[in-house]
């Protein structure tokens, strides 16, 4: 007998066959194995033969009993894992009442990382109920054919002691641990062939767990370890797999696509609806309010299942209706889930708790965000409101998007953004009211996005076209913030602030929208100002709701506006703003067709810019100083002060307003004769359009039927489709005229407008007679309806071939 008290399974095996005079190699063949297999064993490599392995070195030896007993306990000496004997692999993987819904892609890509011999760790994270749980039994349920050896399923949820998991998941598989290795040794649960898949779930609480695990990995090479926790867990050898809430569209409720984006999500919708109410047949309306609903919980799929099992009392647009206002609506889940996946409340409290007092504080600062933010943002922000440095800030930030609250969202820019999910939003929300820093968090808030804001209408005011659209596109990504300031604001009767921030914002409604979004905030203020504030406050002010009347079509409304801040700004007058009530008074006449009076105010408004100076402006009120002079019928005059006009706004590069001026070339020259001059110009002002309606986030989100987008981009969009539509009956393509008459009919009617202005609408109604004409009424009526079906990008894009068309029947003439 050979002693064992210190001996590794290896050495007395090379012993024991020493001694019995054989080399590896015939070992080997006595025992049916390979001589790899007896070295591994002899080396360390492996220090636990299964079973048949075992039986079969024993009788090749010839051991006694004596030397099979020291054999067989000097296992003992180099492992932490003693599995039984079972004749078959272990299979313990719970089988659900529930099918597993989308996830196809997911489930293929784990898969194939879980096929790879080298990844022997795969942490599958995300945030608290995206669903991790469900696809890692899925794959435990489908991967037999990649792990022979067996696999086992061990939650976590219910252990709060690290030193714990070793035990867990030594019963789970079947047998026990120890100790952990102190040596080289390790376990080995089966042959190189009959790999182990070990499912981990929800570790994010255990703070030992990534020592503990990275020896778990270490020591039991057959194994393959799958973790579901809310954070990597970030140790050597690990592989992170993301794992993200189902894909919805951004699209704003009621917004009239189709479900490609949110198919998997409203088919668990669906599903789960049917399970507590089996007759629920939803109506096409009731359909888009499931979608609505879908993409309001952001994909999230504990969150949906819990909104689903509400349509026994609460039908899908009354639920939508509710969700803003409380996650106590998602709650109510299977009273045989563990309790914090019974509410989304819970599932959230559950890695909110998890948090130290720092973060927490982080957390429910980050929550004041609405819409996302940058890190420039949340750096500011953090620091005025907790007392931090920028680099705390960053490492707080970091930790949050490392345990899943916050998400990173993709964009095309240099700097990324950051994102809270609905829910997680909400409850930081919560949590925000009723901290003791709330106050010092949203007034920190409220000076950052006032930065942002007067940093931008500075550059309306006063930078070119390129410097504009970066700002506008800071603007549209900080829409969801800037609601928020101003709901705040007006909550708090803080007029002097809403006041200056709706006024601020007035150009940037007016060109991206909603037009009556903006109308609705800055009279508001207005009267909770009550003329109780400063005059030149209130004079600016009145000058952004002029400006929103107007371009809404309510010129009586506009022109009231206007005069009012003339004569309150009269004592107290801020040039800009003045100049701007004469420029927007001149536009009002003209559009009524007093072109006297137009021409009157704009050239006031052409001096007062000049004195400021302003040559943007100045370029602007000369543009439309030659539209009036235009409608009183000097068309040569007209063209020359256009030109001028021109001549500044490309100095100045105010590329929007160079294509107006450029539109308005277009039908001047044209009513001259020269369609040369008219289709150079016309084709590059639709080229700007072309090129600036692409210049900020997002193209998915263009007006393509959807009526959020009563903005002035595609208000001047629709005046320049009537304009190539006139070009197109002058050079008598009036199949083309109609068509485009029809898309530019369409454009205003989305917008909210039901009528061009004048005088350029007499024009568009004489080429449109001509075009009837000469096509006859149901030729023109075909293509006039072909037309009305086509909006925003599409409509661009076709006016921008027609356009080209033209032009090259006029070789060497374009500008």
């Amino acid at each position: 007998m050979v002693g064992t008290s210190n001996v590794s399974f290896g050495e007395q095996l090379r012993v024991l066959r020493e001694r019995a005079g054989m080399t590896q190699e015939e070992l080997a063949e006595r025992a049916g194995l390979s001589r790899d297999a007896i070295s591994a064993l002899e080396r360390g490599r492996r220090n636990r033969p299964h079973p048949p392995t075992m039986a079969a070195i024993i009788d090749a030896l010839r051991l006694s009993e004596a030397d099979q007993k020291a054999l067989r306990a000097a296992t003992r000496n180099s492992i932490e894992v003693e599995l039984p004997e079972p004749r078959s692999a272990v299979r313990s993987i719970p089988v659900l009442a529930t099918r597993l819904i989308g996830r196809s892609i997911e489930f293929d890509e784990i898969c194939a990382m879980l096929a790879e011999p080298s990844i022997r760790l795969l942490t599958v994270n995300g945030p608290g109920g995206v669903g991790k749980t469900r696809l890692a039994i899925e794959i435990g349920l489908c991967t037999e054919h990649l792990f022979p050896g067996g696999s086992a399923f061990v939650p976590f949820s219910a252990v709060w002691d690290a030193t714990l998991i070793n035990p867990t998941v030594a019963s789970a598989m079947g047998g026990r641990i120890a100790s952990l290795p102190n040596s080289r040794g390790s376990v080995t649960v089966g042959s190189a062939d009959q790999r182990f898949l070990l499912i981990l779930d929800n570790l994010e609480h255990l703070t030992g767990a990534p020592a503990a695990i990275s020896e778990l990995v270490s020591s039991i090479p057959d194994v393959t370890v799958l973790v579901t926790s809310r954070a990597p867990l970030r140790i050597t050898g690990e592989r992170a797999y993301p794992l993200q809430p189902f894909s919805v569209s951004s699209r704003a409720p009621g917004a009239s696509d189709d479900d490609t984006f949110e198919r998997d999500a409203v088919d668990l919708f669906l599903e789960r609806a049917r399970a507590v109410e089996p007759g629920f047949r939803p109506s096409e309306r009731t359909m888009q309010a499931v979608r609505d609903i879908c993409r309001r919980l952001d994909g999230l799929p504990l969150a949906i299942e819990l909104a689903a099992a509400r349509v026994k009392v609460l039908p899908p647009e009354a639920l939508l209706d509710r969700l803003d206002h409380s996650l106590n609506l998602l709650a109510g889940g299977p009273r045989d889930q563990e309790t914090r996946l019974q509410s989304i409340r819970a599932a959230i409290a559950w890695s909110y708790e998890l948090l130290d007092p720092i973060e927490q504080a982080a957390f429910r600062t980050l929550s004041v965000f609405s819409g996302g933010f940058t890190m420039a943002g949340a750096e500011r922000v953090l620091t005025e409101a907790l007392g931090i440095d920028e680099f705390a800030a960053l490492e707080l930030v970091s930790s949050l998007v490392d345990k899943n609250l916050v998400r990173t969202i993709p964009n095309d820019t240099s700097e990324p953004r950051y994102l809270m999910l609905f829910t997680i939003r909400s409850f930081g929300h919560a949590e925000l009211a009723t901290a003791p820093e709330s106050d010092a968090v949203y007034e920190s808030f409220i000076k950052w996005i006032t930065d942002v804001i007067d940093t931008a209408a500075e550059s309306f005011r006063d930078d070119g076209g390129d410097e504009q659209w970066v700002h506008f596109s800071i603007l549209e990504a900080e829409r969801g913030n800037w609601r928020s300031a101003l709901s705040w604001l007006h909550e708090r009767r803080d007029t002097k602030r809403l006041m200056h921030l709706t006024t601020a914002l007035g150009w940037f409604w007016y060109v991206r929208g909603p037009i009556q979004e903006g109308r609705s905030w800055v009279e508001r203020a207005q009267i909770l100002d009550s003329g109780k504030g400063l005059p030149a406050d209130r004079a600016a002010s009145l000058v952004s709701a002029g400006t929103l009347a107007y371009f809404a079509g309510d010129a009586e409304k506009s022109k009231a506006f206007l005069e009012e801040s003339i004569a309150v700004g009269s004592e107290d007058r801020q040039a800009w703003w003045y100049a701007c009530a004469l420029m927007l008074l001149g536009m009002v006449a003209e559009s009524g067709g007093d072109y006297t009076l137009a021409e009157d105010y704009l050239g006031q408004a052409n001096t007062a810019f000049a004195s400021i100076p302003h040559e943007i402006n100045e370029s602007l009120a000369l543009g439309y100083q030659a539209v009036a002079i235009w409608g009183a019928g000097d068309v040569a005059r007209a063209r020359s002060v256009l030109e001028s006009s021109i001549a500044l706004q490309r100095r100045n590069r105010a590329r929007w307003w160079l294509a107006t001026a450029l539109g308005y070339l277009s039908l001047i020259t044209g009513e001259q004769g020269d369609l040369a001059a008219a289709a150079a110009a016309e084709h590059e002002s639709l080229r700007i359009r072309w090129q600036e309606t692409r210049l900020d986030s997002g193209d998915s989100e263009r007006m393509t039927g959807d009526s959020r987008w009563e903005a002035g981009v595609w208000d001047d969009a629709a005046a320049a489709l009537a304009d190539l539509a006139v070009l197109a009956s002058r050079a008598n393509r009036d199949d083309d005229a109609a068509m485009l008459f029809g898309a530019a009919k369409a454009s205003w009617r989305q917008v909210g407008r039901t009528q061009a202005n004048l005088p350029e609408r007499l024009t568009y109604q004489a080429a449109r007679e001509t075009s009837r004409i000469r096509l006859g009424s149901d030729r023109f009526a075909e293509a006039y309806e072909q037309g009305s079906q086509i909006l925003g990008d599409q409509a661009l894009a076709l006016a921008l071939t027609i356009s080209e068309e033209i032009l090259a029947c006029y070789p060497g003439e374009s500008s």
